[in-house]
């Protein structure tokens, strides 16, 4: 009997159907061949793929039980550490981060990563190795970061109201033919360009 006819008398378990795929590679049929042979789509076992050649054993296991979904353990998969990995994962099953938080978060825990190792990374920079981190937090980083990037994002909308008003008063005053006169008296007809220049360009940002 063929491994396709096997396949459809009988559906294997889920540990059973990833050493079934895990053959067939080596076999060196495609993702896409074994897509047609197994009834999974492409993505799918690319994606069992990827996670067996890493040796994910633990992330396999949470997608097997159903308490992960295949594409988060994906990218907990490419996290920079398995540190990050297991701080992720616990988090996760905790259920103190959703998952449209995971590439910000994993984001920043790459960043912490690279801190430890002696690079200057944006709002993180450690000259030892931390402690292993845990999940809540993890969380009190990320709601740390959230914060820092609004109160960045409210700055930066507040000056640009201001060199709006700056902008503004100063087109005023440069339609008076008395200011005019004044800077032609002083040489400084450039001058009103060389300041708005560069508010301008703020401005437009």
């Amino acid at each position: 009997m063929s491994l396709v006819e096997n396949i459809a008398r009988r559906r294997p378990r889920s540990n059973e159907l990833l050493q079934v795929i895990k053959d067939m590679k080596i076999r060196g049929l495609s993702d896409s061949e074994i897509s047609e042979i197994t009834g999974y789509s492409s993505n799918w076992v690319s994606s069992i793929n990827m996670l067996l050649d890493k040796g994910e054993n633990k992330l396999l296991s949470a997608v097997e039980r159903g308490n992960l979904p295949l594409y988060l353990a994906v990218q907990f998969a490419r996290c920079e550490t398995e540190e990050a990995q297991d701080i992720l994962t616990e988090a996760y099953d905790k259920k103190l981060i959703k998952s449209r938080d995971i590439i910000k978060i994993k984001h920043i825990l790459n960043q912490r990563t690279v801190g430890n190792k002696g690079a200057k990374a944006a709002g993180f920079y450690y000259h030892k190795p931390s402690k292993r981190m845990t999940a809540e937090e993890l969380i009190e980083l990320y709601e740390n970061s959230i914060a820092e990037h609004k109160s960045v994002y409210n700055n930066s909308k507040f000056i640009k109201t201001n060199l709006l008003i700056v902008n503004e008063i100063f087109n005023i005053i440069m339609m008076n033919k008395s200011f005019q006169h004044i800077l032609e008296q002083e040489n400084l007809s450039e001058l009103p360009s060389q300041i708005l220049n560069p508010v301008n360009k703020e401005v437009l940002k």
